[in-house]
């Protein structure tokens, strides 16, 4: 049997009426880290899916919020 992981991140954006934006290039490493880690320690737990978060911070400007990230994962097996 085989598995692998399967996840997808949105940046939220309360002006538009989507509510959602697309991922930059630029933060697409870290968020790639980020969903490595939790689902390595989620599925350790035995989950098999579950939610992601995330903020990304452009400058090292303490004043910066970031840009806020969600997400979700699930992992997909085959036979």
């Amino acid at each position: 049997m085989k598995s692998h992981a399967e996840f997808e991140w949105w940046r939220l954006n309360t002006t538009e009426d989507s509510g959602t934006d697309e991922v930059p290039q630029r933060h697409r490493e870290a968020l790639e880290k980020t969903a490595t880690r939790v689902i390595a320690d989620r599925t350790a737990e035995g989950c098999v899916e579950g939610e992601l978060h995330e903020v990304v911070f452009d400058t090292d400007d303490e004043s910066d919020n970031g840009k806020h990230y969600r997400g979700y994962w699930r992992l997909v097996r085959s036979a």
